[in-house]
């Protein structure tokens, strides 16, 4: 398997893992996830997103639910996923909404709440522009939910 289809199958995996409770190997495979990550040289393939969009949110989600406080290096596999997204979206423009959607996030947690506004009205007039239904959806109900915090 090349090293794109590995990015892209062990993003989603993390994913998956989190979303049904197996956190702790969530986090494993979302650290194999960025370890592949640093061997792309750059993007070379749509496919990736997948990955590094599912490792991202492993991330966030998992600091929104206390479970950072068990890591030194969270913050650092953040700030590495968060970049990850950024160089995929100079090369491939649609990662631009994963991108704001995620970025968002990053903001709110930090309590940094009109920077994730900002981040999130951008992802979704790319998501709107380039017609990527699924993340409009995405920014928008991540945007309500965070209406219902504050």
């Amino acid at each position: 398997m090349d090293l794109a289809a590995q990015i892209s199958a062990k993003g989603a995996l993390a994913l998956a893992l989190a979303r049904v409770g197996q956190h702790v190997e969530s986090i494993e495979a979302a650290i194999e996830t960025l370890r592949l990550l640093r061997e792309l040289r750059r993007p070379t393939s749509h496919s990736t997103l997948i990955g590094i969009s599912g490792v991202t949110e492993v991330l966030l989600r998992g600091r929104e639910a206390g479970l950072s406080r068990e890591y030194d290096q969270w913050r650092d596999w953040e700030r590495q996923a968060l970049g990850e997204l950024k160089r995929y979206r100079r090369v491939f423009p649609l990662g631009g909404a994963q991108y704001g959607l995620w970025t968002g996030v990053a903001h709110w947690l930090d309590g940094q709440k009109s920077q994730a506004i900002a981040a999130w009205n951008e992802a979704l007039a790319i998501a709107q522009r380039l017609s990527l239904r699924q993340d409009e959806s995405m920014i928008a109900a991540e945007m309500r939910r965070r209406r219902t915090d504050g």
